[in-house]
């Protein structure tokens, strides 16, 4: 009798390894699909990461572009203006010129008109 209870109390023992053995493993392979899932969502974490870093490289290159694209149209701007500010400095200094002469002949008309006395064109005086 005593074999007999301590057969049946192996057996129960038994019984419990052998749920507790299946239901660690059940949990070991939940684990594992887990597992699994985390490395998955991290490889898909990872590759978002590494697109957006290379979305990122390639704003900033286009940014650097531009703004290289810009300074070569300023300094081409500067050039121009340049141009034109010696253009408009040599087309003032002919203006000058030209008032300079208009002056120098007025100033010669004035000065015949007052020496001619109201004479004749071309008579001489008597």
């Amino acid at each position: 009798e005593v074999k007999e209870e301590r057969d049946e109390a192996l057996d129960s023992k038994k019984w419990e390894l052998q749920n507790a053995r299946k239901a660690a493993e059940e949990y070991c392979a939940l684990l594992q699909t887990e597992l699994a899932e985390v490395k998955e969502e991290n490889a898909e974490a990872l590759e978002a990461k590494t697109d957006a870093e290379q979305d990122t490289v390639r704003a900033v290159q286009a940014s650097v572009e531009m703004v290289n694209m810009v300074q070569q149209e300023l300094e081409e701007s500067k050039a121009r203006a340049e141009e034109l500010s010696e253009e408009l400095a040599s087309k003032q200094a002919l203006i000058n010129e030209q008032v300079a002469m208009i002056r120098e002949k007025q100033a010669r008309v004035d000065e015949l008109e007052g020496h001619g006395g109201g004479g004749v064109k071309g008579a001489s005086p008597s």
